[in-house]
């Protein structure tokens, strides 16, 4: 078929299949940016070697799982980090209040020693004063 039966209108690159499913492979199955350049071969010295294609998605592919597996690997390391940090801050809190509950415990034990004396004061007192009959 003629190109003039086709129409009036000048080939376009997004009529051709191979050029679309390329650009949508590489674009939205691989995430490469409109603005990368590339270059496609399709033959060189009239030998047909599209099917490098195939060979050069997988190349693409590979490198993008091991850029998602470094990218995990990376994330993984932070949150880890994040939990030590986290686990030494809950540790430093933990050893804050012990520190605040021993000094409680131990200010209860002077009121209580306190306390004890100056109800053993108060009996003695009263036991002098019955004694001296001061008070009946």
């Amino acid at each position: 078929m003629p190109s003039e039966a086709i129409g009036p209108e000048p080939w376009q690159p997004w009529q051709c299949l191979d050029l679309t499913y390329i650009y949508t492979l590489l674009h939205y199955g691989y995430g490469l940016p409109d603005d990368r350049k590339i270059n496609l071969v399709k033959k060189i010295r009239s030998m047909e070697v599209s099917w490098a294609l195939g060979a050069g998605f997988h190349l693409l592919n590979s490198y993008h799982e091991n850029k998602l597996k470094e990218s995990r690997e990376e994330r993984q390391r932070q949150l880890k980090e994040a939990l030590e940090r986290d686990r030494q801050d809950l540790e430093a809190r933990r050893k804050a209040i012990e520190e605040k509950e021993a000094a409680t415990d131990k200010r209860l034990a002077s009121l209580s020693t306190l306390v004890k004396i100056f109800h053993w004061f108060s009996d003695w007192m009263t036991h002098l004063l019955t004694s001296l009959n001061l008070i009946s």
